[in-house]
């Protein structure tokens, strides 16, 4: 199995409102699944790009902090305190450039670029809850499993510092001047202090989302397909559908990374599976075969509730992408 970089996680842990999974099986088992279908219709641009909005509520915080310091100020000065109000306006002032200076930059989408007539570069994702699947050319999907992003600035490293160099500034001016401060004014320091902080750790948990978000922007919107498996066999299922109905993708490759196939009832099933995909059947068919013949019951009643995940799999992948 070959690894991935940051991007493939970014991706994996993405839960966007497109991400509404349409539930696959009735069966009730200890190890559920996501899968999620992700084809890249459109190509994925090159070069330099910004990275997109954020939604509504992550754009209100700023704006929130910046308000409860503006309100800290108006206070300060009218209790005219104006230590307090020169240290808050300091830490507004100079959040206010390292922001702007690092706005200016651009986010660049690396990725190896492969050879001239490659095939297509369909592959999977596996965690222990969700499989993402990627459907595309070789060099969109390189972008999610060897792409990385690169922060470009005027001035490079050189700027960086510049902005570390005025937030440490604004600190220890603040950590000088500020005991000398009156009560309310040191207390409204506090209060913007702990609205910032407060803004900061939610985005920071929520920085998953707001990565991920910013991801599928800079993929050109991919389109995502969404699917609760009620066990990891149904999962198994959807995801040699996705990648070997219309390829050459091997389904036992695909279904021995995700499911044993080795035991006696699991491969019965598996061989069901593999002859339903190869004849692309529209119809999820299975019977008797040498691997059933040699099974006991407990291993028959289990082979019966594999069919059944495969069936609903089946027939809800057919129904899905309207094959006939």
């Amino acid at each position: 199995m070959q690894h991935t970089r940051h991007l493939a996680y970014v991706l994996s842990s993405w839960r966007g409102q497109e991400c509404k999974p349409v539930v696959v099986g009735q069966r009730i088992s200890p190890t559920p699944m996501q899968l999620m279908i992700v084809d890249f219709k459109k190509k994925v641009l090159t070069g330099n790009d910004t990275l997109p909005p954020r939604s509504s509520r992550h754009s209100l915080l700023p704006m929130i902090a910046s308000a409860a310091s503006i309100a800290a100020c108006a206070i300060c000065a009218s209790v005219e305190d104006w230590l307090s109000f020169k240290m808050i306006l300091l830490g507004i002032i100079s959040s206010g450039i390292t922001s702007s200076i690092m706005s200016t930059g651009n986010i660049t989408l690396e990725r190896l670029k492969p050879a001239h007539g490659v095939p297509r570069g369909d592959g999977m994702l596996l965690s222990d809850t969700r499989i993402v699947i990627l459907r595309g050319n070789e060099e969109d999907v390189n972008a999610v499993t060897k792409g990385k992003l690169r922060l470009e600035l005027k001035g490079g490293g050189y700027t960086v510092l510049l902005c570390a160099f005025i937030a440490m500034l604004q600190v220890t001016l603040q950590l000088a001047f500020m005991p000398f401060g009156s009560l309310p004014g040191q207390l409204m320091f506090l209060l913007s202090l702990l609205v910032s902080g407060a803004c900061n750790l939610y985005l920071s948990a929520k920085e998953d989302e707001v990565q991920s978000s910013a991801l599928i922007t800079l993929l050109n919107t991919p389109e995502v397909k969404t699917y609760q498996a009620s066990s990891r066999a149904t999962a198994a299922v959807l995801a040699c559908l996705a990648l070997c109905w219309e390829s050459s993708t091997p389904p036992t490759q695909v279904l021995q990374e995700i499911v044993p196939i080795k035991p006696k009832a699991w491969k019965a099933w598996s061989e069901f599976v593999v002859e339903n995909i190869r004849e692309k059947r529209t119809q999820f068919v299975w019977g008797e075969n040498e691997s059933t013949d040699c099974l006991d019951e407990r291993e028959n009643k289990l082979l019966l509730e594999l069919i059944d995940d495969a069936h609903a799999a089946h027939d809800q992948y057919i129904k899905d992408h309207t094959i006939t």
